[in-house]
């Protein structure tokens, strides 16, 4: 599970980082695992993104 609070959230990007580091040079850029752990890091990344981002409750226009 994704923690979002913003305590953990640098440790979880971090984390995940080196786990796609290491994979990357065990296994090169293109293997399956590479590729899944850097699903991985894109998912936290955009979480955080989006949690970031405050909604909108209306625009002023209507």
């Amino acid at each position: 599970m994704i923690d979002l609070s913003s305590n953990s959230i640098k440790e979880q990007l971090e984390h995940e980082r080196s786990v796609l580091y290491e994979l990357v040079s065990s296994y090169g850029i293109g293997h399956p695992l590479v590729i899944k752990q850097s699903e991985v890091l894109d998912e936290l990344i955009n979480k955080h993104s989006k949690a970031q981002i405050p909604t909108s409750t209306k625009n002023e226009d209507e």
